[in-house]
This record gives C-alpha cells, structure tokens and sequence, in this order.
C-alpha cells in the first residue's frame, strides 16, 4: 500500500467518525454540569414550531412530556426520539418501555426515561422526534443555545406559531386538507368540518401553555414532607406552600418532576 492509498483510507475513517452523532448517555453518568438548554421544535412539512427551555438533565421523557403539551398535542399514540442517522440510528421509546410489544420491541429501541439530554453540548446539534406511528408527526428538534442564561421558571415555552394540527386528521396530508377546507368550506362534501369542530388553526398561547407546563412539571410533595404534614399539622401551611411553589432551576442534578 502506497502512501497515497493510507492518505486516502485514513481521510475515509476520520470522516466515518464524524458522522457518528452522539448518542444520549444514561441519565446521571455523563458528569456534564446542569445547565438551561434552548431548543427550538419544528413540526416535518408545516409552519409550526415552538422555542422552549429545559434543564439538561431532563430525561427524554421528560422532553417528550414537553413537547406534548408545547406542540398542543393530547398523548394519545405511542412516540419515540430518534437520534443519529438513518444507518447509525438509536430509537428511544418516549411511553412507557412495556408498552411496546414485540415486534417493534426487538428492533432496539430503548427506554427514554433512561437517557437524559446532557450530550446537546453544541449548537444546531439535532434529534427527531416521531409522534403516532399511523399519521407519523415527525419533529425536528435543534439546539440554539447549549447554556442560555435564564433565571425563571423551567420548563418554559419562549415563542411559537400556529396551532397543532387535529388527532387522527391522516398526518401532513390530512393537516393540509383541513386548512384548504377551512379557507373554503363549499369544497367539504365529506363532513370532514363538523369531525373537526371548532379548531383554529392559527390559535396558539404563550400563557396557556406555560401555566400547564407549570401544572405539570411542578414540584411534588417528598415522603418526608409528607411526614411532616402528618405528624404536626402546625407546619402543615408552610410545607404546602413549599411544595408547591413553582419550580425554578437551582443548578441541582434532579428533575422537577
């Protein structure tokens, strides 16, 4: 082998690794200090898109959680995060990891509550995120900020457009349907108006999303606190109004929920 031949392969094995993405580690093992991401979610083939924050190390299922009520979405199918490119892909499973039954269980998919988001230590690093598997609403989800620097509540939806499209409207296809028929009801000879009731497809709130963001992901009460209420009911006032005020990043390495 001559010397432009070793050039060569090893020009081929340095691009071969870096197309290899990195992958989510396990949640509390990659010793990435906490910090406030900035993501911004675009629903594939529409105009729709949020710009949010959460802490690093929410779990994926805390960011699917997220992203259900940011998108406007109801949790009604299965999902799953899809990270890395089509021939170096990992699945994670965003439901609960028994309820997928084989087959898809043996395809590798792994379980999201698991993982957390403390490997999006870069801009413009990326992860798709599929939502039912009939309809099939992909998200494409990028980092803009790796450490934003925010001191308010978390998670917290910062800017958007356009409402979710319907459930079960048959997926892009469907969506695009609606909207020609919104602009022009004469052309509904299906009843597909009356199924969709009263959607607006331009409606979308700042408030509304961040109060049950907030109802969501607000602090539980701890069995010790607990305890507390129940041995001496004098601090019962106190330990309440502790526990549910509204949770706000402290740089600590668990989750609000």
């Amino acid at each position: 082998m001559n010397n432009s031949d070793k050039a060569f392969l090893n020009k081929v094995a340095r691009a071969m690794k870096d197309s290899t993405e990195p992958k989510p580690t396990r949640k509390g093992k990659s010793g990435v200090p906490p910090r406030l991401l900035q993501l911004k979610v675009t629903l594939n083939d529409t105009k729709i898109w949020r710009r949010f924050i959460v802490p690093n190390f929410f779990s994926l299922c805390d960011l699917h959680n997220v992203l259900q009520i940011v998108m406007g979405w109801t949790n009604s199918h299965l999902s799953q995060f899809i990270v890395g490119k089509r021939d170096d892909a990992t699945y994670y499973l965003a439901q609960p990891f028994e309820d997928f039954d084989t087959p898809f269980g043996e395809f590798g998919g792994e379980d999201a509550s698991k993982y957390d988001l403390t490997y999006l230590t870069e801009k413009k690093m990326k992860l798709r995120y599929e939502y039912d598997f009939g309809d099939s609403w992909y998200h494409d989800i990028v980092v803009e900020n790796p450490d934003v620097d925010y001191s308010g509540d978390v998670p917290v939806v910062l800017d958007g457009k356009l409402n979710c499209p319907p459930e079960d409207c048959g997926g892009v296809w469907g969506y695009e349907n609606i909207l020609e028929l919104l602009k022009d009801p004469s052309k509904d000879e299906d009843g597909i108006l009356e199924w969709v009731g009263d959607y607006n497809p331009d409606e979308f709130s700042i408030e509304e999303i961040n109060a049950e963001l907030a109802d969501w992901f607000k602090p539980k009460p701890t069995k010790k606190a607990v305890k507390k209420v129940t041995k001496k009911t004098a601090k019962k006032k106190t330990v309440k109004k502790k526990v549910q005020k509204a949770w706000v990043f402290t740089g600590k390495t668990e989750s609000g929920k």
